[in-house]
Parts: C-alpha cells; structure tokens; sequence
C-alpha cells in the first residue's frame, strides 16, 4: 500500500502507525506511481478545478483493469447546508462535475452524504461528495 500526501508531518504520524503502508510525501499532481493500485482513495482533496481534474483523470491510469476507485471530499452543498469545511466554494467537490471526470467507469455510488459531526452545541451535520467507481475489466 502507498500513501501520498504533501505533508512530511501527515506522512511521518501515518508511518508511527503502521509499517504495511509506504507513505511518501510528494505533489498529487506531479506524483506518479510505479505500479498501477486495485484500490485508490482520493480523500478530501481540495484542488481548483483544473488542478483535481487533472488528479482525478491521472489517478484513473493508477487502477489495475477491475480496479476500483474512492473519491470523498466536502461537498460545495456544504457551505449553506452543512457545517464545517473550507467555505471556498471553488475547492469544494460538485457531483455531476466529478462524474463526467470519471465517465466510462462503472459508477457503484454516487451521492451527496451527511456526515455526523459532535460540537460543543451537540451533533451537526457536515455534506460530503462520496463516489465509487470501478475501472474497466480487460476484455476475456
């Protein structure tokens, strides 16, 4: 497994937890990696558009034929209706954006979630972007 993050810090406290991920601290968007992944998370990356395009349509290169792909970030929804996240709305992920940079994959799940938050005022409810998609298979 392989972790990339632009943070030495993220990178070393994730590497005090477990010695079965290589976490490698490196730009997303001039990372390549040395293999091609059953699996790739895309967790609460927050790009301009060009910018998490061109991530999002690279990372689709990084999946093994069959391989699926995982993709949640704040969703732009979130700013009136949710609580907390970047209030840019520019960074923050839009549904059917997102799915036209992943066209020709089979979607799974594609949906705006709510995602419980504990405040000091009680629970609240944070919106988030949340899509699985599975590359193609290779013909048989």
């Amino acid at each position: 497994m392989v972790a990339v993050d632009f943070s030495d810090v993220a990178s070393s406290r994730g590497a005090a937890q477990t010695e079965l991920v290589e976490f490698v601290v490196a730009d997303v968007l001039n990372w390549e990696p040395e293999g091609r992944f059953d699996l790739v998370l895309i967790a609460y990356l927050h790009l301009l558009p060009p910018d998490f395009e061109n991530v999002v349509r690279a990372s689709r290169e990084w999946l093994v034929p069959g391989g699926e792909m995982f993709l949640i970030g704040h969703d732009v929804s979130n700013i009136e209706h949710g609580h907390g996240g970047p209030q840019v709305p520019e960074i923050l992920w839009n549904l059917p954006e997102l799915l036209e940079w992943l066209d020709g994959m089979t979607v799974i799940e594609a949906q705006v979630v709510r995602r419980p938050m504990e405040t000091e005022a009680g629970r609240v409810f944070a919106r988030d972007t949340l899509v699985r998609v599975r590359s193609r298979s290779r013909a048989a």
